[in-house]
């Protein structure tokens, strides 16, 4: 809903209709129609106690003053994938009179998207960075969401002397008037992930750091350079990011080696769900993906790992069957 320059300052009840179309459970497409309902709490409690309510089929709507601002969500040049992220940007346009800052925040996301609840955009600044992340069961396809932003009192220096200054006096846009406003509709698309991966198990000795390859695969336009990172590592254990050449990513395939380095002192033990996250940029805007959460590594003392001539981590009793020169276990 959108008011002209020109409008009418005046309030009313609007009768809403709504009309589309849809598909049905059977695949046949639908017309489907309604109007607005609303149930408003009028007396209620803790743990979503309703005591008293009231059922209304009209929609409040008013035209009021100007507000010194506008926001612009910008249409994201990318589409965020199952288990990763992406930002979106946002612009704020502000009349001379109102250099404050900016609260936004995305108020619709779809099911199985999340963010930060908000951002703000200082006072200096006309663009802001909103991050949205897409966990594995997120739905692809193609959604329509917006913005929303409100204006934010500027916060003083916490000095006697800021506070006795002219500006400190006098009352921001924001309190006057905390309107809400709300930026246009964009399509925020949903597509499986272009990466994919394999993190092969290892294990490692405390202190002695070890090579864990990965293969990967790569499907699409992607953006150059790109970055892999091992997470999801037990304490003091850390890994070596892996920048991926641009070859390999045209290729469409890559074999990389982490650099996993286990302090002294690492916890042992076997530790299951390890990631390997991708990450790259296009056009400034961070994007990732998930190209394997299946990782795993064990932690043996020092001393305590064995290997086979291929450098296979063998069990205690394997390493004393082979010492002894006694068949294997199939």
């Amino acid at each position: 809903i959108e008011a002209s320059h020109d409008a009418e300052m005046r309030s009313t009840l609007a009768d809403v209709e709504v009309t589309g179309s849809g598909e049905s459970p059977l695949g046949e497409t639908v017309d489907v129609n309604g109007h607005f309902r609303q149930v408003v709490d009028l007396v209620s409690e803790s743990a979503d106690q309703l005591f008293m309510a009231a059922e209304v089929n009209r929609l409040a709507v008013a035209v009021i003053e100007p507000i010194p601002f506008t926001i612009q969500l910008n249409q994201p040049n990318a589409f965020l994938a199952p288990d990763g992220t992406l930002d979106l940007q946002i612009d704020v346009e502000r009349e001379k009179s109102f250099r404050g800052p900016v609260s936004v925040s995305l108020p619709f996301l779809p099911p199985w998207v999340d963010g930060a609840e908000s951002v703000l955009i200082p006072g200096d600044q006309d663009s802001g960075l909103f991050r949205v992340r897409a966990l594995p069961q997120a739905v692809p396809r193609d959604w329509s969401i917006c913005a929303e932003a409100h204006a934010v009192p500027d916060q003083p220096a916490d000095n006697d002397e800021a506070s006795e200054s002219p500006r400190s006096m006098t009352p921001s846009v924001s309190v006057v008037n905390p309107v809400r406003v709300a930026s246009n509709l964009v399509t925020l698309s949903i597509r499986p992930s272009p990466v994919t991966g394999r993190l092969q198990a290892s294990a490692v000795e405390q202190g002695i750091p070890v090579r864990v390859p990965c293969h990967l695969n790569f499907e699409g336009s992607l953006p150059e350079p790109l970055t892999a990172v091992l997470a999801g590592l037990p304490n003091r254990v850390t890994a070596r990011e892996v920048q991926l050449s641009s070859e390999a990513i045209r290729n469409g395939a890559a074999e990389i080696e982490f650099d996993v380095i286990p302090e002294p002192t690492a916890p042992v033990g076997t530790f299951e769900g390890l990631q390997v996250h991708i990450y790259g940029e296009m056009d400034g805007m961070h994007m990732s993906w998930c190209a394997d959460r299946s990782g795993e590594i064990t932690v043996c003392r020092t001393g305590e790992l064995f290997r086979d001539d291929s450098g296979r981590p063998l069990t205690r009793l394997q390493a004393l069957r082979q010492q002894n020169h006694e068949p294997k276990e199939n």
